[in-house]
């Protein structure tokens, strides 16, 4: 399970940069990578957090030992890691509601650092299990605090900067929300990515 996320944050990091530096080629690799690894958090955050195959499920000589805590900690960590994943893609798609999801994802990754730092100091029989939310959330909120505070403008010029259209029509839309001609404006340069 570790191999399968770290490979997975690999591919996710290569391609940011790849789209960062030369553009939309990889886009929609990007946004499968984005998804696909959302839904890796989603799902199997119990087996990866807990460091439990599938398989050992189904073996009766495995005794497998988790707590409450373990259990309940790690299905948490995987739906904020897993909403965390689909704020990125929102921001790299520029997708509306991206500023309310760069907000909840940060909000969620410092609530969980708090939590971490909680349970790390009151129950040390838990210090190891509780010390991987602890970075993992540390630099998810960072990035997401770092974006937060980005300038809009900032981000939109650098992501999209071959596409002046696509900038023209986004903000017309922040500029607009409701026009129903302005939203198809978008919608219209925003398929040419696709």
């Amino acid at each position: 399970m570790k191999k399968i996320e770290l490979i997975g944050l690999f591919m996710v990091i290569a391609l940011v940069l790849y789209r960062v530096f030369f553009g939309l080629g990889l886009q929609v690799l990007l946004s499968i990578t984005l998804t696909l690894i959302s839904i890796f958090y989603l799902w199997f955050s119990f087996f990866l957090f807990n460091n439990i195959g599938i398989t050992d499920l189904f073996k009766k000589d495995k005794k497998i030992r988790v707590s409450k805590i373990t259990v309940s900690t790690s299905l948490l960590a995987g739906l904020i890691y897993s909403l965390s994943f689909i704020a990125i893609l929102f921001i790299i798609s520029f997708y509306p509601g991206m500023n309310r999801l760069i907000l909840l994802a940060l909000i969620f990754n410092f609530l969980l650092v708090v939590f971490s730092l909680i349970i790390f100091l009151k129950q040390k029989e838990h210090s190891i299990f509780i010390r991987q939310f602890f970075w993992r959330s540390i630099l998810l909120g960072a990035l997401f605090f770092a974006l937060w505070r980005a300038p809009e403008g900032f981000l939109l010029n650098k992501l999209y900067a071959d596409h002046p259209a696509f900038i023209e029509a986004y903000n017309n839309y922040l500029n607009d929300p409701g026009n129903t001609e302005v939203q198809n404006k978008l919608k219209e340069e925003r398929s040419a990515f696709r």
